[in-house]
């Protein structure tokens, strides 16, 4: 699945499951590491972000999506 995204960062979101070669295109950073199960255990040195508080009201609000993450 390819959905573009003009609001954040106009970029495209691929989700890798959905390609013929996923390991052709490795993750360029973590999003959402708040809900991050704690089992999982991502060994790399790729930026990490969480979402800010009240997510989902201030985007249904219309705020712009680049202001609705921050680093950790």
């Amino acid at each position: 699945m390819i959905r573009y995204d003009p609001g954040i960062n106009d970029s495209y979101v691929v989700l890798s499951a959905t390609l013929d070669n996923p390991n052709e295109y490795p993750p360029e950073r973590h999003s959402g590491v708040e809900s991050q199960m704690e089992w999982l255990k991502l060994d790399d040195d790729l930026p990490r972000t969480e979402y800010v508080d009240d997510f989902i009201a201030k985007w249904k609000s219309g705020v712009d999506a680049r202001h609705l993450q921050r680093p950790v």
